[in-house]
C-alpha cells in the first residue's frame, strides 16, 4: 500500500483496515513518478512477501490547465506533473513488477485509466493524454508479457468517490457530470473479500464504463 510521499494518512488507514480484516499489509510513502521510488516500492513488496503477484496502478492527479487561459509556464508545470504521475509512474512500476512476475512464472498488472482518455479533457489536456497513453502502454505490455503468463488489464471506472474527484462532483457542475454516469451517481468505495478474477468485477458493486482485458494474445476482449 503506497502513499504519495506527502500525505501518509491514506496509506496508514488502508493498512489498518486490511489488518483489521485479518490480512497483512505494509505502507510505502515513495513518489510513484520517481524511478528510484518505484524501485523501492517493488523491492519492499518482494522483501516483505517473497514475491509480487499483482500490481495495481491507481495513483493519479488531475490539474486544470486550460490552454485558452494559462501561460506557458503554468502549462509546462501541469503537463510535467500530470504525465509524471499518471503515465511515467505506472510505466516504471509495471516494468519493475513485470521482471518479478516473469521470474515467478505469472502475474497481473491492473492499470486504472479514465473516460478522459476517450472523451477529451479541454480543461486538463494532460490528464486525457496521460490516460490515453496508459491505455496504449497497457496493450503494448500485454502483448509483450502474455507469453510469460503476465496479464495486463485496463479499467476505466467512471466517477468514484475519491479525494481527487470530490471537487468535481459537488455542486451544480457535479450533478451535470454525474448525469453522464450509467449509475447516475458516483461509486462508493467498498471493501469486498473476493477473488481478483472471476467474481471481482461482478461483486465489487461498480458499473464500469469501460473494461479492457489484455491477455493471452494481447487482444481487447471487452
Amino acid at each position: 500500500v503506497t502513499g504519495d510521499g506527502a500525505d501518509e494518512k491514506a496509506a496508514d488507514l488502508t493498512v489498518e483496515l486490511i489488518v483489521q480484516r485479518g490480512g497483512s499489509a505494509a505502507a510505502n510513502y515513495d513518489d510513484v513518478s520517481d524511478f528510484e521510488g518505484a524501485g523501492r516500492m517493488v523491492a519492499q513488496a518482494v522483501d516483505t512477501y517473497g514475491k509480487l503477484d499483482v500490481l495495481v496502478n491507481n495513483a493519479g492527479l488531475c490539474i486544470e490547465h486550460d490552454p485558452r487561459t494559462v501561460d506557458f509556464a503554468e502549462w509546462e508545470k501541469a503537463w510535467q506533473r500530470t504525465i509524471s504521475a499518471n503515465l511515467n509512474g505506472p510505466a516504471h512500476l509495471a516494468f519493475l513488477a513485470a521482471r518479478q512476475m516473469r521470474a515467478a512464472g505469472a502475474g497481473r498488472i491492473i492499470n486504472i485509466t479514465s473516460r478522459g482518455a476517450f472523451r477529451g479533457e479541454p480543461d486538463a489536456p494532460a490528464y486525457g493524454a496521460s490516460k490515453a497513453g496508459l491505455n496504449a502502454l497497457s496493450q503494448s505490455l500485454a502483448k509483450a508479457l502474455a507469453p510469460h503468463k503476465v496479464a495486463v488489464l485496463c479499467i476505466a471506472p467512471g466517477w468514484v468517490e475519491t479525494d481527487m474527484a470530490a471537487e468535481h462532483i459537488s455542486g451544480d457542475k457535479g450533478r451535470e457530470l454525474l448525469a453522464q454516469h450509467p449509475l447516475g451517481h458516483a461509486v462508493e468505495i467498498e471493501v469486498r473479500e473476493h477473488d481478483l478474477f472471476g467474481n471481482a468485477l461482478e461483486q465489487g458493486g461498480v458499473c464500469f464504463d469501460r473494461v479492457a482485458f489484455f491477455a493471452e494474445l494481447g487482444q481487447n476482449c471487452g
